[in-house]
């Protein structure tokens, strides 16, 4: 008498339209999350000052090289 190879997945197999929902409901997540960080470091006047000093520091290095 055989026996069945056992599942050692964690994961219970699905269908692909239940695989296809996750990975939307994944991306929407990731991207809410990104938006979010952005958002709040835009905000953060620390990081405004960080982006005003690497601002004025390429503007020079590029005034230079046209130069």
């Amino acid at each position: 008498m055989a026996f069945k190879k056992a599942d050692k997945s964690h994961f219970a197999r699905r269908k692909f339209s239940n695989r296809r929902a996750q990975s939307i409901f994944e991306y929407v997540i990731l991207t809410a999350v990104v938006v979010a960080a952005v958002l709040i470091f835009a905000e953060s006047t620390y990081f405004k000052g960080i982006k005003d000093s690497c601002e004025k520091a390429f503007n020079a290095a590029v005034t230079e090289i046209v130069k």
